[in-house]
């Protein structure tokens, strides 16, 4: 087996819109053939943890930051003042801070 189905799939999305772009500037009959490479729906289910990680650090420590709003909620609800500083140390608020803002 070739890693072809693998690579259509990881640059369909990239030549479709190249082929558009192509067909626009008069491309003749390159875009027609490299709308044939176009993403086409997988036969198997794909792990979300698989796409995810370790590529998506914004994701993974997303995911922490929900479990430590629902492991501190009633401190949210008493004194949202302590709670808002102990979420000042969490990986999601040094990232959010850090390179999402900027």
């Amino acid at each position: 087996m070739t890693a072809f189905p693998q690579m259509r799939q990881a640059f369909g999305p990239l030549v479709e819109r190249g082929s558009v772009w192509l067909e626009r500037r008069g491309a003749g009959s390159l875009g027609p053939r490299l709308k044939g490479l176009a993403y086409e729906p997988g036969r198997e289910p794909v792990r979300i943890d698989d796409l995810v990680s370790p590529l998506r650090y914004d994701v993974l420590v997303r995911e922490r930051y929900f479990t430590f709003l629902r492991e501190h909620r009633a401190l949210a609800a008493e004194d949202f003042h302590a709670f808002a500083e102990l979420s000042g140390s969490q990986p999601y608020y040094r990232w959010f801070t850090g390179v999402e803002i900027p």
